[in-house]
C-alpha cells in the first residue's frame, strides 16, 4: 500500500513559540497500522494534521509524486492535478497535499525523484528525505 505525496515539515511555517492551549484532539485508525491525528490549538490559532505509521513494517510505503508525473504538460502548460485524481492514478490509500508550486507548475523546494533532480532547493523551505522507507534527514 502506498502513502503518496510530499511530506511537509511544519517547522518552516510554524510560529516562533510552541503552540499551547490544546483545545481539541481527534485520533482515528482507519486501517490497522495507520493513525490519523488532528489537533486544534487556540494560542496561536493552529490546526495540525498528523499521519503516523511504521514503514515498511506496517506494509506501507512512501512516495513523492508530481501532478501527472511531470512539471509541464507536453503542450508546455503547467501540469495540474487534483489530490483525488493523484490517489486514484497511483492506487494510494492516503495522499498528503503538502507542497506549494509556482504558476509554472515547478514545486517550490527540493524534489529528487528516481535519482533525478525535479526542483532545486528553495532558501526558506525545509526538506525531508527517505530511501526504502527510512528517513534520512
Amino acid at each position: 500500500m502506498t502513502v503518496a505525496g510530499i511530506l511537509l515539515a511544519l517547522a518552516a511555517s510554524s510560529p516562533a513559540h510552541a503552540p499551547s492551549a490544546l483545545k481539541q484532539q481527534w485520533m482515528r485508525e482507519p486501517i490497522p497500522g495507520l493513525r490519523y491525528i488532528q489537533e486544534v490549538f487556540t494560542d496561536p490559532p493552529l490546526v495540525i494534521h498528523t499521519v503516523r505509521f511504521r514503514a515498511p513494517e506496517s506494509g506501507f510505503d512512501m512516495e513523492a509524486i508530481l501532478a501527472k508525473d511531470r512539471v509541464f504538460e507536453k503542450s508546455g502548460a503547467a501540469s495540474l492535478e487534483t489530490v483525488t485524481s493523484m490517489a486514484r492514478r497511483t492506487g494510494a490509500f492516503l495522499v498528503v497535499n503538502a507542497d506549494f508550486f509556482g504558476s509554472d507548475g515547478d514545486p517550490l523546494g527540493l524534489m529528487i525523484r528516481g535519482s533525478r533532480l525535479v526542483s532545486e532547493p528553495f532558501a526558506t523551505r525545509s526538506a525531508i528525505a527517505w530511501a526504502d522507507s527510512t528517513l534520512l534527514f
